[in-house]
């Protein structure tokens, strides 16, 4: 009901102001008809005009009306500054690289979420958006120079969103933003949390692998941020990303390379007999690749050796290059894709050459163990105080990430009134209750001359 009030509200002011302007236009030309330019000038001296405190009274109630017209205007019309505060803003993108897009202040998620926000009730997301506008902050020659990192969100009021205060409008949205933007954009530490809730389900000699791998997260997620600042040092944690890493990779090898040792000098398993069986087939596998890949192998070598080597040396085509130049150019012939052939599979029979003399001694490691209570209980304080190990550098990574993006980003996003604080509305009201005055006087001027010239006629008469 408010937007239908301030609607009548607005056009009685208008109303009022034109039939005023009428009324005086239509009694200066009449009077200008019947009177000189000097006469006219005359009566609009103070001294001439009776009725100057009506005047005033009438100018009052008429400012009095427009003030709160303005009021209930700006009560439900507002705009608030949203600024990017994070590094990578300045080249238009998002926390993550991505493009960043204006228009995801206005998506319907964050719409739905300042509703909830703000407590609107009756509205909907396509009507709230109806009454929102955003565009860059800045002159146009600045938008055209620079990527903008500062918004303006603008609310007006329609009939359908005419009971709301526009700037609690402004702010729920705002703040509804900010809050969808951290949540899709801040650091997600989930990743770090590591549980070792299944390290049970694995034997002692895969426990390397399992554990390598945990380790190799968190040296992953510190390098991600390394590359966005090389030479962050946080004040929090004391540790740089480097700082990390080199943690992480003294873990690797000291502690878990001692574990490593440890259990595969004295042949640690949980179920000897069933792992043994499975490295015997993971042997016997290798093995025949192996043979495979050799045999492969060798089979390249005497076609190279059978090839001609005068033509090897004279296959050459003319060729231009892209800026037109002409040369010979070498292609590749039979014997090229013979010895890149050889190659490969010598590089895969030497790592899997590799893969059977570790899997044949830890075979025989198995077999001669003879590991005691102790020794497993050993292996297993060796493990939990990995496991803390890394479970600390975990947690280290996660204080040095934050720090790292409460500094660089300052919450990624900024909420202000704006600047300028515009009171166009008032300054409207004040300017038309002038204008309200002067017509009011001259009105009254022109009809104190037409009593003051009749007067002047019956004495004459």
């Amino acid at each position: 009901m408010n937007y239908y009030l301030l609607t009548a509200g607005k056009m009685m002011v208008f109303l009022i102001f034109v039939i005023m302007c009428i009324r005086l236009l239509f009694l200066f030309l009449k009077k200008r008809k019947k009177y000189m330019r000097i006469e006219l000038m005359n009566a609009l001296k103070p001294g001439r005009v009776v009725k100057k405190g009506w005047i005033v009274v009438f100018t009052l109630l008429f400012l009095f009306f427009s003030t709160i017209v303005a009021a209930e205007s700006n009560q439900q019309s507002a705009s608030l500054n949203i600024a990017l505060t994070y590094k990578e803003a300045s080249n238009g993108l998002n926390p993550n690289g991505s493009r960043y897009n204006m228009s995801d202040i206005l998506s319907d998620e964050v719409l739905e979420n300042a509703i909830s926000y703000g407590g609107f009730s009756g509205i909907t997301v396509a009507e709230l958006e109806n009454a929102l506008d955003i565009e860059p902050a800045g002159s146009d020659k600045d938008l055209n120079e620079l990527v903008s990192t500062q918004f303006i969100l603008k609310f007006k009021n329609n009939k359908n969103v005419g009971n709301l205060s526009g700037k609690e409008v402004v702010h729920s949205v705002a703040y509804a933003y900010r809050d969808w933007f951290i949540n899709k954009y801040t650091a997600n530490y989930s990743i770090l949390d590591i549980p070792f809730d299944d390290i049970k389900t694995y034997d002692y000699p895969e426990l390397e692998s399992y554990l390598s791998n945990a380790i190799q997260i968190i040296c992953n997620y510190s390098n991600s941020y390394y590359e966005k600042d090389p030479a962050f040092l946080s004040a929090k944690t004391g540790e740089s990303f480097f700082s990390i890493n080199s943690k992480a990779w003294d873990i690797n090898n000291t502690g878990l390379e001692s574990l490593s040792s440890y259990i595969l000098s004295n042949g640690l398993s949980t179920d000897r007999k069933a792992y043994m069986s499975r490295l015997r087939y993971e042997y016997t596998h290798n093995t025949n690749n192996y043979k495979r890949d050799i045999s492969a192998y060798h089979v390249r070598l005497n076609a190279i050796s059978k090839y001609d080597n005068d033509m090897a040396t004279v296959v050459y085509i003319p060729t231009y290059d892209t800026d037109n130049t002409f040369y010979m150019s070498k292609t590749k012939i039979g014997i090229d894709h013979f010895s890149a052939d050889a190659d490969s599979f010598s590089s895969n029979a030497a790592d899997t050459l590799s893969m059977m003399l570790k899997e044949r001694y830890w075979l025989e490691r198995l077999q001669e163990s003879t590991a005691t209570s102790d020794t497993y209980l050993k292996a297993e304080e060796m493990i939990e105080s990995l496991k803390k190990q890394i479970l600390d550098l975990a947690e280290l990574t996660k204080s040095t990430v934050q720090d790292y993006i409460d500094t660089s980003s300052n919450g990624y996003v900024s909420i202000a009134e704006p600047v300028e604080a515009p009171k166009t509305q008032y300054i409207l009201g004040l300017t038309l209750g002038l204008l309200f005055f002067c017509i009011t006087y001259v009105e009254e001027a022109m009809r104190q001359l037409g009593h003051d010239m009749s007067k002047r006629k019956d004495k004459k008469k």
